[in-house]
């Protein structure tokens, strides 16, 4: 890894499977002008994580991830243009489609968001709910955020004089 890094010289390096704890530091897999957020499973194995260049302004997401989803969040600010957020995301093989439905349900609610930054205007979270319709019966615990506004998960919404519900 270490001639990687210095050969290509990468920006942000995304990892996964890494097994970053107390006891292996990230000085042992990166340079120090590295920011590390790691994100590790609470089992034996790994975990995923996210290397930044201390040159770039970086941030971790906290409220962007869901416990169920082994994925770490970082937002890093350019120079012109609105902030980007990188994901290092990894999928289990015994994890099903339902898995990535998650991913992309929050993928939405950032994408909204992004989109409210650019246009300047601001959502009312207390209008804004989540509505998961899954075929699940065990649905996961998430929350999902609009900035740092927490959005609020309904069963049931009327939408137009009829009531969408999440069983259908």
């Amino acid at each position: 890894m270490d001639e990687l890094l210095h050969s290509e010289q990468p920006d942000i390096v995304l990892c996964q499977e890494t097994k970053l704890d107390c006891h292996i530091s990230s000085s042992e897999l990166f340079p120090v002008d590295f920011t590390i957020f790691p994100k590790d499973r609470n089992n034996s194995r790994g975990g995923v994580c996210i290397a930044a260049n201390r040159n770039l302004q970086e941030a971790h997401c906290p409220d962007l991830e869901v416990s169920d989803l082994e994925a770490i969040w970082a937002q890093v600010h350019t120079r012109h243009h609105n902030p980007v957020y990188i994901c290092s995301v990894y999928r289990p093989s015994d994890k099903g489609p339902d898995y990535i439905e998650l991913l992309r349900q929050l993928l939405e609610v950032l994408q909204l968001y992004n989109w409210s930054l650019t246009w300047q205007m601001v959502f009312n979270t207390k209008k804004c709910h989540i509505l998961s319709i899954l075929r699940k019966r065990d649905r996961p615990t998430i929350t999902y955020t609009l900035g740092t506004e927490k959005l609020s998960v309904v069963e049931s919404y009327p939408y137009l004089a009829v009531t969408v519900s999440s069983d259908l």
